[in-house]
Order: structure tokens, then C-alpha cells, then sequence
């Protein structure tokens, strides 16, 4: 009877002893880093390097018509046309640095068919609007509203765009080829644990006032922290 007892308390502890090693060896899951930082910008303008972070940097999407143009003109009145199918759906990122305030804005045509009306008419897949790889500057952002890609505007006391006018009542102001140096390429789309994602893009860009004076963006980096599912706006 004592040999059956011990034989009963060293497989008890036998038990014990294996799932305590199968608790300890457990691996621990470490936190993404990512997922507690800010959205920043660093870039120089100027000759001076500008940065800034803040927790949440997007104040504004809108909705705009796309592929614009002027039918007629009387007098001083404009009258337009506009795509019927689709619209330009933008998203703007500011930063105020101690200086200038820079917003970049991303901005792509969608049919009505692609999208769901929240608050504005928004993407249905918003993977598409942010997803990896170089983009356009659009030079007729705000104005003809043909092109996809972003735009930037930089202000410090005078404001400077990578887009020319946006007004069909003064000339376009650049030429196709006022970006061909320029390049915007988002380098980095992560998904996080807690279902945001981390988007980073570096950028250099020529922007340029109304008289078409230039300055040049150097060493521009981007970091954005989406939730695309609460996206509201």
C-alpha cells in the first residue's frame, strides 16, 4: 500500500513538475513599439530642418468634384462641369513647427460605386488610398481636380504649394514638368495588434508661391498613425 501511495505522489508531482515548465517556457509577446508612437514630420525647408508629433495630425477630409472644367464664360461669370460618377476624396495631415505649418494632403478619384456615404462619401477600401509605393504630385489639385497623388502646402507667412492656382480665373502658373525631380513614396503601411496602422513616407518636393517663386522641401519624413476603421470623415 506505501509503494502504491508513493508511486501515486511521484506522478502527481511529475504532472506538476511538467505543466509548470510547459507554464514557464510560454513565450511572452512583446508590444510593437510603433504602437505608441505619434504622428511626426521632419523635413527642411529652406535651409532650416523643421519637425513636430502630435497624437492626431488629420483635421480634414473632403469631398470635391473631379475632372472639373469651364464650359462657358459670361462676362465675369464661370460656369463648370464635373464628373457625374465620381468624386475626389482628400485627406489632409497638418503640423505646426516652429516656423512654417505644413499640410499634406493625399487625394484619389473614386466612383460613387466605390465608396459609402458616412459623413462624406468615403472609400470603401482605405488600403487602397494609403497602400505602398511613390505618388504623383498633382499639379491641378483644387483646381481642375483630374490628377491622383498628394499635394503640399507649406506657409510661412507666404504659402507655397507643390500645385499651381486654383482658380480657373488665373493661369494654371506651372508646367507639367514642375515635379519631375520631386519625389512622395510611402515606404512603410503596417498593420498594429490593436487594428491601427502605421504609415511612413519620405518626400522631397519644389513648392511655389503665387509669382511662381520657388523653394525646394529636403529630407521630408512622414509618420502617421490610421485607425481606417473608425475613419469618419
Amino acid at each position: 500500500m506505501k509503494i502504491t501511495n508513493l508511486l501515486a505522489i511521484s506522478l502527481v508531482l511529475l504532472c506538476f513538475s511538467s505543466c509548470k515548465n510547459k507554464l514557464e517556457l510560454k513565450p511572452i509577446e512583446k508590444t510593437d513599439p510603433l504602437e505608441f508612437v505619434k504622428d511626426s514630420v521632419s523635413f527642411m525647408f529652406d535651409g532650416k530642418t523643421y519637425s513636430d508629433a502630435r497624437f492626431f495630425s488629420g483635421y480634414k477630409g473632403s469631398n470635391l468634384l473631379a475632372n472639373i472644367k469651364v464650359d462657358s464664360i459670361v462676362k465675369t461669370i464661370y460656369y463648370y462641369s464635373s464628373a457625374k460618377d465620381s468624386v475626389m476624396y482628400t485627406h489632409t495631415y497638418g503640423f505646426d513647427v516652429e516656423g512654417p505649418r505644413i499640410d499634406i494632403t493625399f487625394l484619389k478619384k473614386f466612383n460613387f460605386n466605390e465608396m459609402v456615404k458616412v459623413t462624406n462619401w468615403l472609400p470603401k477600401d482605405f488600403n487602397g488610398f494609403y497602400k505602398l509605393g511613390k505618388r504623383h504630385y498633382a499639379l491641378d489639385f483644387g483646381r481642375d481636380n483630374s490628377e491622383n497623388g498628394v499635394a503640399i502646402s507649406i506657409n510661412n507667412g507666404i504659402i507655397y504649394k507643390t500645385f499651381g492656382s486654383e482658380s480657373f480665373q488665373k493661369p494654371p502658373l506651372l508646367e507639367q514638368n514642375s515635379q519631375v525631380l520631386s519625389n512622395f513614396e510611402i515606404i512603410t503601411f503596417k498593420k498594429l495588434g490593436n487594428d491601427d496602422y502605421i504609415l511612413e513616407a519620405k518626400f522631397n518636393a519644389k513648392v511655389f508661391d503665387e509669382n511662381k517663386n520657388s523653394k525646394d522641401i529636403q529630407n521630408g519624413f512622414l509618420r502617421l498613425r490610421l485607425n481606417l476603421k473608425n475613419q469618419k470623415y
